[in-house]
């Protein structure tokens, strides 16, 4: 089954962050058990299946909270933080020559990290990284799913398991 991703981000959100979840969407859509084949270039206009995710915001916040930060300088601890991403996203998926989509959603994913007692630990990065894995993760089941029944014959909508 023939496969084309787009990843869009509307008004407000960073390029930088739609091109990030591109990437991770199309590694994960490649996974052996999935019977999709990416297409790219001039082939996208041959997929069977097409799948939209359209960013429809992207909002990181730093909160209190999380574990006291030790100061190397003052020597003493600081107050530690916390590291919000909520991501809001629809997803459409359609077959070529069928006007109404297969599957369409709108949804939100949401993580918050604290800061921890581990060198080095990005309480920011990680919690984009959990934000985009849920979205990937429901990009991904949904494709497969849709790609495996377009094979059976009787492509259908259902809706994700959360």
């Amino acid at each position: 089954m023939s496969l084309r991703s787009e990843v869009r981000g509307d008004r407000g959100v960073a390029r930088l962050e739609v091109d990030e979840l591109d990437r991770v969407i199309t590694l994960a859509l490649t996974r052996p058990d999935c019977p999709i084949v990416l297409l790219s270039g001039d082939a996208e206009g041959a997929a069977e299946l097409a799948v939209e995710t359209n960013v429809l915001r992207w909002r990181e916040r730093r909160l209190p909270g999380g574990r006291p930060i030790f100061n190397r300088k003052t020597g003493r601890d600081e107050p530690g933080f916390e590291f919000e991403v909520e991501i809001r996203y629809s997803l459409t998926i359609r077959a070529r020559g069928v006007e109404k989509p297969l599957f369409e959603k709108e949804n939100r994913s949401t993580a918050k990290i604290g800061t921890m007692d581990i060198l080095g630990f990005d309480p920011r990065r990680e919690a984009r990284q959990r934000a985009m894995r849920w979205i990937v993760d429901r990009v991904r089941d949904q494709a497969c799913d849709q790609a495996k029944a377009a094979l059976r014959g009787r492509a259908r909508a259902t809706e994700p398991v959360h």
